[in-house]
C-alpha cells in the first residue's frame, strides 16, 4: 500500500496486522518520526523484525 499522507500511521500499523507490504510519505519531519516511533513500538511489542529506511539506507532511530 502507498499511504501519501502517513499522518498518524493508523494504516501503517493497519497494513502491518494484515501481513501486507506498506510505503508511507510524509511532509512534515516531526510528525514522520512519531509515525516511525509509535510503529517500532508496536513491532516490538508483537516480537517482530522490522527494517526503516531513509532514501533507500538502513535507518537507526
Amino acid at each position: 500500500m502507498l499511504d501519501t499522507f502517513l499522518g498518524s500511521d493508523t494504516s501503517l500499523i493497519a497494513n502491518q496486522k494484515t501481513k501486507r507490504i506498506f510505503y508511507g510519505v510524509g511532509l512534515e519531519p516531526q510528525n514522520v518520526d512519531c509515525s516511525i516511533r509509535r510503529w517500532t513500538q508496536f513491532m516490538e511489542k508483537e516480537g517482530l523484525d522490522y527494517t526503516v529506511k531513509l532514501n533507500g539506507e538502513a535507518w537507526e532511530s
